[in-house]
């Protein structure tokens, strides 16, 4: 992880082996931007993600190999029904980003769900990938 200072300094710093290169001023920029343009998501997922004051947060939850969920459909997980959880995006192995995935959708060992909900229906979605 690096900190750039300007747009042109960010190939420099990948090149010198950063994975990730933040540059807080285009943050900055593209966080005033999305509360001028859509205020209400923009403080959602500042509280969401920062404040604590909702109950709700987003976490990242990696499929291990031998999960009971290796294989199925989201539909067959059944993971809102069984955990309160719900999935908004997924990664597969290749690092490709399926935001909003439908239920057909399979979840394989490797994958990375993306998932919001409470502590505790977070906390049951891993345990449900583990068992």
């Amino acid at each position: 992880m690096a900190r750039a200072y300007g747009d042109n300094s960010v190939d420099k710093l990948l090149q010198a082996g950063a994975n990730r290169v933040v540059n807080p001023a285009n943050i900055g920029g593209a966080r005033m931007a999305a509360f001028a343009l859509q205020p209400h998501v923009a403080e959602f997922v500042d509280v969401v993600m920062h404040d604590g004051s909702l109950e709700f947060r987003l976490e990242e939850v990696w499929v291990p190999q031998g999960s009971p969920l290796d294989g199925q459909t989201l539909r067959d997980a059944r993971i809102r029904d069984r955990t309160g959880a719900l999935v908004l995006a997924m990664r597969n192995e290749a690092g490709e980003f399926m935001t909003n995935p439908g239920p057909d959708v399979k979840i394989h060992a490797g994958h990375i769900l993306i998932a919001i909900g409470t502590g505790s229906q977070l906390e049951a979605l891993s345990q449900s990938i583990r068992l």
